[in-house]
């Protein structure tokens, strides 16, 4: 298998601190695909070329103003990993060619994944859908759509509700509903 000159990375955003540092970690110049990059262009990590790119919106800063960004914990909640929050990377003393990697506790929506898994089978049908279709969406519609959600109280069934929990243990609040939170949830 031919080496990749340039590692591809897809990430809701924004400030490509975990693109940084894959970057310097794997020793390899990064391609960050963001849906906002608040600071979007090319950047030098340690010698490695780290590009961002936005696709929704570029150099906007949380707490500006601008929705999908201030309230984006309500999209990371359902892009949550199954493994839990990640904590922390250690070289594996067995092997200084592997690292370890820790988590956090598993909250509902981890112990839910496959809830969350349907949700991405179908986001991923209605992309396939629109491609064989040749259906488009602005990033203004796009917008719109988002500004509904985040927006606006009780556009998300009351039965899914429990898959905006987040670990936030890092900072000391525990589990965090994103839909409580911003008061989108009665």
């Amino acid at each position: 298998m031919a080496e990749q000159s340039e590692l591809q990375l897809v990430d809701l955003g924004y400030s490509g601190t975990i693109q940084s540092l894959l970057s310097l970690l794997l020793n390899v110049d990064t391609h960050g695909h963001y849906l906002i990059a608040s600071n979007p262009g090319e950047h030098k990590v340690d010698g490695n070329l780290v590009r961002m790119t936005g696709y929704l919106k570029e150099n906007v800063k949380m707490g500006e103003g601008y929705l999908p960004l201030d309230r984006s914990m309500f999209l990371e909640s359902l892009l949550t990993s199954p493994s839990g929050q990640f904590r922390g990377i250690r070289t594996n003393f067995l092997s200084v060619d592997n690292f370890d990697f820790f988590y956090g506790r598993k909250v509902v929506a981890q112990r839910h994944f496959y809830e969350l898994e349907q949700i991405m089978i179908g986001a991923l049908g209605v992309c396939h859908h629109s491609a064989v279709h040749d259906v488009h969406f602005s990033s203004e519609e796009i917008e719109q759509l988002l500004y509904s959600y985040m927006g606006k109280p009780n556009m998300i069934p009351r039965f899914m509700h429990h898959l905006f929990d987040m670990d936030d243990d890092v900072t000391g609040n525990g589990t965090v509903n994103a839909l409580q939170f911003f008061g989108l949830a009665s």
